[in-house]
């Protein structure tokens, strides 16, 4: 199997589906690691993903598939800070904030 003995984390190099949802504590972020981000209003059956829209790779809840855009590394910046890459998008895109204008607080990458 490409997970580790946690069971939360994967490998990166053949990306699979989860088996099932674990909360990763405090400390435990592996930064050579790719993580499925779910939530639990949809019981883990909604991943965060990036649209492929070709221009603009926005934000969305989708349900939970195999696609690159669904796995996030944390790279870790420094003390108690990561920047949250996807396979898709690789080293070029990180998840940010807008912060002016209509779109003020809205993520994207």
């Amino acid at each position: 199997s490409d997970f580790d003995d946690d069971d939360h984390k994967q490998n990166p190099i053949e990306p699979e589906d989860l088996p099932s949802h674990t909360n990763v504590e405090e400390g435990d972020i592996a930064s050579d690691y790719y993580y499925r981000l779910t939530d639990s209003y949809s019981g883990g059956k909604l991943a965060l993903d990036v649209i492929n829209d070709g221009q603009n790779y926005g934000l969305n809840m989708a349900p939970v598939a195999d696609y690159t855009g669904q796995y996030w590394r944390f790279v870790h910046v420094r003390d108690n800070v990561y920047s949250l890459r996807t396979r898709f998008l690789g080293d070029a895109y990180s998840l940010d904030i807008i912060n002016h204008g209509i779109n003020n607080n809205k993520p994207h990458m």
